[in-house]
């Protein structure tokens, strides 16, 4: 709260989602990591793009799966009196790091069906 600038327009407190963009061998590929991301609890996960061959069929490393979170915030700051700001920030702040703390779990159990999926082949 002390580090705040007098003036506060367009100025936001936020916690942003994981995103990560991972180009896949094929579409059998894109659709195993989509589904690990979605029973990670990534449920904004998709398939992203397709690059096609000539022939219609999908580039080899040509399907992007976007793995996302949910766990975001946008607290706008501007035009909030500074006294309110000071009341709200702690309780922000505690909120933004739950769901930091709620991205590295899904991090991790991502990372964990990856590897039980790897092991398995």
């Amino acid at each position: 709260v002390s580090a705040l600038p007098e003036r506060t327009e367009g100025l936001f407190l936020m916690a942003q989602p994981l995103l990560v963009h991972v180009r896949c061998r094929d579409l059998p590929s894109a659709v195993e990591l989509w589904r690990c991301a979605q029973g990670s609890g990534l449920k904004f996960t998709t398939i992203r793009s397709v690059q096609l061959d000539g022939d219609g069929t999908p580039s080899e490393w040509g399907i992007t799966v976007e793995i996302r979170g949910t766990e975001g915030m946008d607290v706008p700051l501007g035009g909030i009196p500074r006294t309110l700001v000071r009341e709200c920030v702690p309780a922000w702040v505690r909120h933004g790091n739950d769901l930091l703390i709620r991205t590295r779990t899904r991090m991790s159990a991502l990372l964990s069906a990856l590897e039980a999926r790897r092991k398995k082949t």
